[in-house]
């Protein structure tokens, strides 16, 4: 798994910080800084497959293959800047289409069963489909996490169709912040496909094609 990187500082400081910033959280400026500067882009995320609380079965790279940017919230429910900031993650996944258009959502929890996630969805006006351990989230993150230094939950990451992932973006996070991660990704859509309704033709018959590509295949 290759990584593109600029700088990696103050790892010794992180030795305790693998968990939620919940509990000892750094100061805001300071966790940014040292956000913005560890390892970002990783040019192939593995595949992972979740279930998420309302019993839907969601594949990575079958999503990417249709063309679509996957969006990804890591969290845990009792969590409070996860809480603090669910509002404006909405606001993204309402903005980018609610899941109907390019840009899929998907919360992924290390801990939470399905009533746990079900509950937050309600209580902070979560729409997007959110897996944990009941359906492949702790795996999930496991995957997106290699080769990554993470500092903590929430953490929010893109993937774009061409398997691209954007680690650990826009913290604090604001609905602007993720806007040029999005437009990145649609650079990346270029996707060939075509069906034919009959595979067997004799002399002088037709063949009807549909034209199912995504992106402008010929530029």
């Amino acid at each position: 798994m290759k990584k593109h990187f600029t700088w990696l500082i103050a790892l010794g400081l992180l030795a305790g910080g693998a968990g939620a910033q919940t509990s000892m959280p750094l100061d805001p400026a300071f966790e940014r800084f040292l956000r913005e500067s560890m390892v970002k882009v990783t040019d192939q995320v593995g595949d992972f497959t979740i279930t998420d609380s309302e019993g839907v079965t969601w594949n990575l790279y079958q999503s990417l293959d249709q063309g679509k940017t996957v969006f990804l919230d890591l969290f845990f429910t009792t969590c409070s800047y996860c809480q603090l900031y669910a509002p404006i993650i909405e606001q993204i996944y309402q903005n980018t289409g609610a899941g109907q258009g390019n840009v899929l959502m998907w919360g992924l929890s290390p801990q939470d069963n399905n009533t746990q996630i079900n509950n937050y969805k309600t209580q902070y006006g979560i729409t997007n489909p959110c897996a944990g351990n009941q359906g492949g989230g702790p795996a999930a993150i496991n995957i997106v996490k290699e080769g990554q230094v993470f500092l903590g939950y929430p953490t929010y990451c893109i993937v774009c169709p061409d398997r691209t992932l954007y680690f650990d973006i826009c913290y604090p996070p604001s609905v602007a912040c993720f806007n040029p991660y999005f437009s990145n990704c649609e650079q990346t859509v270029c996707i060939a496909g075509f069906s034919a309704d009959q595979t067997e033709i004799c002399q002088e018959e037709g063949v009807h094609f549909l034209d199912e590509s995504v992106g402008n295949i010929t530029s």
